[in-house]
């Protein structure tokens, strides 16, 4: 079964992630969903070298001076949670937060944890 990735919206469909890549340009915003799509391909296997962990769910998917802030979900799904410029080595808390708000609005919505790292079938 394949990885599907999702772009966050709000409640009301608002859909933020995607206008957060396209504030970079529409250069830019190609190259930052063939990124994401790196997740649909390999899923947890993507590696060290485009991933970190940041904390309980929070993963960051690192590309050039961009950072994808994402988490995984039941049924295979790689949420895409908050997209910005990384301008210092740690990642602001404020991006942090906003990922963080998003990931419980989006389980909250559609139930269940947030870690679907056991999907790894």
């Amino acid at each position: 079964m394949d990885w599907t990735v999702i772009p966050y919206q709000t409640a009301d469909g608002e859909p933020v992630v995607k206008d957060e890549m396209q504030q970079f340009g529409d250069h830019e915003y190609v190259r930052l969903i063939k990124a994401a799509h790196l997740l649909e391909e390999y899923g947890l296997e993507i590696g060290a070298s485009h991933v970190k962990h940041l904390s309980g769910d929070l993963w960051e998917l690192r590309f050039d001076r961009y950072r994808i802030l994402y988490t995984t979900f039941p049924g295979r799904r790689f949420i895409l949670l908050r997209v910005f410029i990384k301008k210092t080595q740690r990642t602001p808390d404020k991006e942090l937060r906003i990922a963080a708000n998003r990931m419980k609005d989006f389980a909250a919505r559609y139930g269940g944890s947030a870690d679907a790292r056991q999907d790894k079938g």
